[in-house]
């Protein structure tokens, strides 16, 4: 007995190999070709970084699959042990490409799989029954301003009618992650001109447009819109665009029966959208970073007061242009507001309008008039500066009582300071009292009104900061968005149900790399994480130490934690990766 099981337990392991496959090595533009990478005789395997293709992009889809096999033979025990890893390679035109061959370490010994070149062909059948167009703003956009880009796309009516066509979806990488820009909330279509295809491999809705016709054929069409900001100055650049279907060429027989399909590929070219600076000549006194085409309007209720009587005066912003990013007017400081006084303000931003409502009182009977409103703002179509304003608005203001006074009235006009200078402070305390005289209730009492103008200070500070530049507010605020998650990610762990708090430990974890890069969560899904952060001037080992957060995150989801403690720990990584990128990782 013992001889048998020490033939079990030193039995050899089967001789290593590393072999590559492309499947298929043919394609239509539009389509992928997966490439296998198998490592057999052992499970101590890491694949090297992939190698760049030009006009051909590589990643890796998600973690090798893992098999094993047992066999005993004459007393022998035989393992073989397999690790398949898929790499995607999406080319971007029509061509020959050569795919290098991949590096692979298995216990601490180098292989590489032999080089394999794939065929893309033009799907000319494709463009003769469906069509796709893809645009962006015609002139150059400026830093800060909303641009569009719009994808149009069709199917002839005779094969939709005929329900000839399924699946339909686009694959545009630029509707998720677009660099040096900002993508905003898509507003859905309404419910009787939407339509769900495929974007991306997920859901999504687009706007239908009805009936169109290009040449002698008729199209049912549909259009997706996606709205962006542009972030810096520069040239972005726009991939490729498919539309991609199943054509259905015989149907199913029977009640189990499938259809039998064809794959249809349309394509669209790349572009670029130039960003430029806003000009400095000519740029007015207060201007909010308004970029558009905008009309302001103003109302006043009551507008028969007594002096110190609050009149609550309404600012309404509307047309089209970057009305969620940009900064009011601050009529505190502009002319003709010399003789109210301020007591602060409200907002609402809403689709295509902005309203500011602010509290303001008369300091005198000679306050009989509100003035108008002036509203700078940029007009990219003229590339010009333009003024919009409002009409003025009478007031009867009555004097006080005899015997009634104001006793907070500010007296003569002090220096004009700088926007949001510590000058504009008002003392609290006219007198500095001794420290003997103060209660310990009234000192507090005492401290409340400068702590909570100080407050008031920081927080709109941060709210401009925040509305100017949305994508560095984004970046700053990665870590703490990302902590704040936490206990509720710790609470599904400690519920036992490790399988889908993995997944939204994942999500956690995109949502923070997104939000310092200032894209979308859905465009770090799937990626290859260490390359991109790589590009992104990361440190090497942070970007290889979120990758393989990543993966365990998928193994987890796909082959289940093997339990609450295990899963813990998965959020002790990557809470610990997060504090680490805060004070390692690059600033941009």
């Amino acid at each position: 007995m013992i001889p048998l099981l020490l033939a079990l337990a030193l039995s050899p392991q089967d001789e290593i190999t590393v072999s590559s496959v492309l499947e298929p090595t043919v394609i239509k533009l539009g389509d992928v070709a997966l490439l296998r990478v198998e490592v057999s005789g052992s499970d101590d395997a890491e694949i090297g970084p992939l190698p760049e293709v030009k006009g051909c992009h590589l990643r890796r889809a998600g973690p090798p699959a893992r098999s094993e096999r047992l066999s005993i033979v004459n007393r022998t025990r035989r393992r073989w042990i397999s690790l398949v890893y898929t790499i995607v390679a999406t080319p971007d035109a029509e061509g020959e490409y050569d795919l290098p061959p991949i590096r692979v370490t298995v216990r601490g010994r180098p292989f590489e799989t032999k080089p394999v070149r794939l065929t893309v062909v033009r799907d000319f059948r494709g463009a003769s029954l469906a069509f796709l167009d893809v645009a962006g703003p015609k002139r150059a956009v400026f830093r800060g301003e909303v641009f569009r880009i719009e994808a149009t796309f069709g199917i002839r009516e005779d094969l939709v009618q005929a329900r000839a066509v399924s699946e339909p979806a686009l694959r545009a990488a630029w509707a998720e992650d677009l660099r040096d820009a900002v993508r905003l909330e898509i507003p859905p279509p309404s419910r009787d001109a939407a339509q769900q295809i495929g974007l991306n491999g997920r859901a999504a809705y687009v706007s239908r447009i009805g009936s169109i016709r290009r040449g002698e054929a008729g199209f049912a069409a549909w259009r997706l819109s996606v709205p962006f900001v542009a972030s810096f100055p520069g040239r972005i650049p726009v991939g490729k665009t498919f539309f991609v279907f199943d054509r259905i060429v015989r149907r199913g027989s029977g009640f189990f029966g499938q259809d039998e399909g064809e794959r249809m590929f349309v394509d669209a070219p790349a572009f670029e959208v130039e960003v430029k600076e806003l000009p400095e000549e000519g740029r007015p006194e207060g201007f909010g970073g308004a970029i558009g085409r905008f009309g302001v309007e103003t109302d006043a209720n009551p507008r028969d007061v007594k002096v110190g009587e609050s009149i609550r005066l309404v600012l309404r912003i509307s047309g089209e242009g970057n009305l969620e990013f940009l900064e009011p007017p601050d009529l505190e400081r502009a002319a003709g507001f010399e003789r109210f006084r301020f007591f602060g303000r409200l907002e609402e931003k809403g689709e295509g309008k902005r309203e500011v409502v602010y509290d303001l009182a008369p300091l005198g009977e000679d306050a009989s008039t509100l003035p108008s409103v002036l509203f700078p703002y940029f007009d990219p179509e003229e590339g010009a500066y333009r003024t919009a304003r409002t009409d003025p608005i009478p007031l009867r203001v009555r004097p006080l009582p005899p015997g009634e006074r104001l006793p907070d009235l500010p007296g003569a006009a002090t220096e004009s300071a700088p926007k949001d200078d510590l000058r504009d402070a008002k003392p609290v305390l006219a007198v500095r009292p001794r420290a003997e005289d103060l209660s310990p209730g009234a000192a507090v009492v005492a401290f409340l009104p400068p702590l909570a103008w100080f407050g008031a200070l920081v927080l709109r500070q941060r709210r401009l900061r925040r509305e100017r530049d949305p994508a560095a507010w984004r970046r700053r605020r990665a870590g703490s968005a990302f902590r704040e998650r936490v206990p509720a990610l710790r609470a599904r762990f400690d519920a036992g149900d490790p399988r889908d708090a993995c997944v939204e430990l994942a999500r956690a974890v995109a949502s923070y790399l997104a939000d310092r890069e200032g894209t979308a969560a859905e465009a770090v899904i799937g990626a290859d994480v260490a390359a991109r952060l790589r590009s992104r001037g990361e440190p090497e080992d942070l970007s290889r130490a979120f990758a393989e957060l990543l993966d365990a995150c998928d193994r987890s989801t796909f082959a289940g934690a093997g339990s609450a403690a295990e899963g813990r720990a998965l959020l002790d990584r990557a809470v610990g990766l997060v504090d680490r990128m805060e004070k390692e990782g690059a600033a941009r």
